[in-house]
């Protein structure tokens, strides 16, 4: 496994020798793997970021790494000879969404964006909406302070945001966060999906009275025992969604709409 990862995280994919359309899926989301498993047929190459050291890895072929932004992307797009680019990664990396609608007009190239729709208000639901996570943070100091018990549900990137509140936090990552990180700070290791009696057990168990989350969308378990307790949700809104032609809500979408691409003439695309 590891002699793999290796391999794979070079900044270098195999350039297809065949004649099957290319396309080349961003994100390491589980709808990105699930579109690479998809698309029989096709020469699929999957890129993750490489934020973690033992990825779950997609059907076909893989790269890690970043592409040195939207020049690099553009010369990858050229050289490897993309067909079409699917956007697959996580609602909130704004950066690299934002790169690849400008990559994808400068080589040409048709772009599909996969967005599973956010989260909705349901009755009983106490949220409190928010930019981002200083906004969070801010929000979490001047009314709970230190008496404040908070499941932070942000990704181990979005921990340091809260180093400096004085409150107590239970954080769920796949790997250990890196300081700066709250001075009061249990981690809990996992990895989705998760349940909803799981999640009910680790309110109960930690004791939560606050839950702040990114509206990610997907499963919401969560969300659903937070509602059953009264607890109150800090919701970090999504940013902007990069204008495209092509954005679909689903897996089934994305791969309908890429076999629509290459049905279509290249005027239609």
């Amino acid at each position: 496994m590891i002699d793999r990862l290796n391999a794979l995280a070079a900044d270098w994919s195999p350039i297809p020798s065949d004649s099957r359309p290319r396309v080349l899926i961003l994100g390491g989301t589980s709808g990105a793997r699930a579109l690479a498993g998809s698309l029989p047929g096709f020469a699929v190459i999957t890129s993750l970021a490489g934020r973690t050291s033992s990825p779950l890895l997609p059907a076909g072929d893989v790269r890690i790494g970043g592409f040195g932004g939207v020049e690099g992307l553009t010369g990858y797009l050229r050289a490897h000879r993309i067909d079409a680019l699917v956007d697959a990664t996580h609602p909130f990396a704004a950066t690299i969404s934002a790169n690849a609608a400008q990559a994808a007009s400068r080589a040409g190239v048709p772009l599909v964006v996969l967005r599973r729709p956010g989260w909705v208000e349901q009755p009983g639901d106490a949220w409190h909406h928010v930019r981002d996570l200083e906004e969070a943070a801010a929000l979490l100091d001047g009314r709970r302070g230190s008496t404040a018990r908070v499941f932070l549900t942000t990704g181990r990137q979005g921990i340091a945001a809260f180093a400096d509140v004085d409150a107590w936090f239970l954080a769920r990552s796949v790997e250990p966060p890196e300081p700066p990180m709250p001075h009061r700070l249990e981690v809990v290791l996992d990895r989705g999906p998760f349940t909803l009696e799981g999640e009910r057990r680790l309110l109960d168990e930690h004791r939560i009275d606050v839950l702040i989350s990114k509206d990610s969308g997907g499963p919401d378990a969560k969300l659903v025992a937070a509602r059953e307790r009264g607890l109150p949700v800090v919701m970090v809104d999504r940013p902007p969604a990069a204008a495209t032609a092509h954005t679909v809500a689903s897996v089934a979408e994305a791969v309908e709409q890429v076999h629509r691409l290459f049905r279509a003439g290249p005027n239609d695309r």
